[in-house]
């Protein structure tokens, strides 16, 4: 039988917390819808845009982070158009409560139907995505 919503996110969160504390997930998610309103309204001259970009580009790689880690628990596929259901998207949305109002999420819902290769919404996997060595003088 088929884990219910409730018990996949109950199943995944902890793992998701580890990488996102609550306190910092919180954070982003008031941060976000801010970042992506400002983004619109700043014109390419804009100086601030290039900052405002790099902020934007971290959360998306948090949650395109946070997505593949619930893609490689259920085992789906980290391309959005192969998926067969929003499944992983309807999870994230139970964990980062408030996600779904945001572009990054109609983005994501979007690339289950015409899927496009942009950083913003690519899902990153933990292998994609190494952590620096605590001992860089160990590797060769």
């Amino acid at each position: 039988m088929r884990e219910t919503l409730k018990e996949a996110v109950e199943r995944i969160r902890p793992a998701l917390e580890q990488v996102v504390p609550p306190h910092e997930r919180l954070r982003h998610l008031q941060e976000l819808p801010k970042g992506e309103a400002l983004l619109r309204h700043a014109g390419q001259g804009n100086p601030g845009r290039p900052d405002l970009i790099r902020v934007l580009t971290k959360i998306y790689n948090l949650l395109n982070l946070q997505l593949g880690q619930i893609c490689q628990e259920l085992g789906y596929p980290t391309h959005q158009s192969k998926w067969r259901d929003s499944r992983p998207l309807d999870i994230l949305a139970r964990v980062w409560e408030g996600i779904e109002m945001t572009n990054w999420y109609q983005w994501q819902l979007g690339q289950m139907l015409s899927e496009q290769n942009h950083p913003w919404v690519n899902i990153i996997t933990t292998s994609d995505n190494p952590q620096p060595s605590l001992f860089p003088e160990l590797e060769e």
